[in-house]
């Protein structure tokens, strides 16, 4: 009868543990809940800094573009893009739970003088895109208190990617669209960012194809 009871407990706690892994494996962690949809994406590599006019030196797509017959032509791109940015992050509990990244979060940093970030526009790349939010309505970032309010954020997305820390620099950006983007190939430099692990590569074939596309 021991013996029954033992093997009846035993099977109990691999199943109970079984469900217990299947219902960690659905459960996503550690999403994107701070960077928003932007209304424009500007994306930059070799092939837009070569190809385009002097005007635009990137692949932009804009919410608010319409064409004649009134229908707004880059929303779903957009959409998309969005998606694939936001599938990137995070991973499933069981993962994270063996990896010990159960915690982690996006962060955001505020960098002193010493330790400017930038990043390069990736004009000469044909391995990885440059690519800009930019939002009508100025965001905040709340760090220890204190309010920074931005309207660009960029980031990288390289080939091959994996799993690990990206940097997303954000900007307060006053002056006009093409200046920002076309006035150099100079590195686009910030003292505020977010950090959070993703891995983009989705993403990066969706924008490789994009710019194969038109270019």
């Amino acid at each position: 009868m021991k013996k029954v009871i033992i093997c009846s407990v035993s099977i109990g706690l691999v199943l109970v543990l079984g469900v217990a892994a299947l219902i960690l494996a659905l459960i996503p962690v550690n999403r994107n809940s701070i960077i928003e949809k932007p209304n424009a994406i500007y994306i930059i590599n070799d092939t837009t800094w070569d190809k385009s006019n002097d005007i635009s030196k990137a692949y932009v797509l804009q919410d608010y573009r319409e064409n004649i017959e009134g229908e707004k032509t880059d929303v779903e791109k957009i959409d998309e893009i969005f998606r694939l940015f936001n599938t990137g992050f995070g991973q499933n509990a069981l993962t994270a739970l063996f990896k010990g990244e159960l915690n982690d979060r996006m962060t955001s940093e505020h960098r002193d003088s010493s330790n400017t970030g930038s990043m390069t526009k990736n004009t000469t790349s044909t391995t990885a895109f440059s690519v800009f939010f930019y939002y009508r309505d100025t965001k905040t970032m709340i760090l220890d208190d204190e309010e920074f309010q931005y309207n660009w954020l960029f980031f990288e997305v390289t080939e091959n990617d994996e799993f690990s820390y990206k940097v997303f620099g954000v900007r307060n950006h006053t002056s006009t669209t093409s200046d920002f983007l076309t006035s150099s190939s100079s590195p686009i430099t910030f003292s505020y960012n977010y950090n959070a692990k993703a891995n983009f590569n989705g993403l990066y074939d969706y924008l490789l194809e994009l710019v194969d596309n038109v270019y």
